[in-house]
């Protein structure tokens, strides 16, 4: 399933748990809508492919890739519950949270 699909699967499956405007609750959700927003509005086949030619590479960030759900990536870190990555079908959950880089890395970049 790609992201796409996730979205659309969950407005048509995943009833809501209470009326809008009622209570508050955090989801990530939007974050999931808004991702298919900026490939959709950015002119990109996806969500990597634009943060990558439009935010990452263009910043001298090379390195970082989204989490595959076929396990982890090298060097990636060990998540608890062990296995998370494992069959959780984080390729589905891009733009919420599925960017993997070493700190390493990430502070290199920062710094230049």
């Amino acid at each position: 399933m790609t992201p796409e699909q996730a979205v659309s699967d969950i407005v048509a499956n995943v009833p809501l748990v209470r009326a809008p405007k009622t209570d508050y609750e955090y989801v990530n959700f939007g974050f999931l809508a808004l991702g298919r927003l900026v490939a959709d509005l950015g002119g990109s086949s996806s969500y990597e492919s634009y943060v990558k030619d439009q935010i990452l590479v263009p910043t001298g960030v090379t390195r970082m890739s989204l989490a595959k759900k076929d396990g982890p990536l090298e060097n990636e870190v060990e998540y608890y519950p062990l296995g998370i990555s494992n069959g959780w079908c984080i390729d589905r959950f891009d733009s919420f949270g599925g960017w993997v880089e070493t700190p390493r890395l990430v502070l290199m970049e920062r710094a230049r």
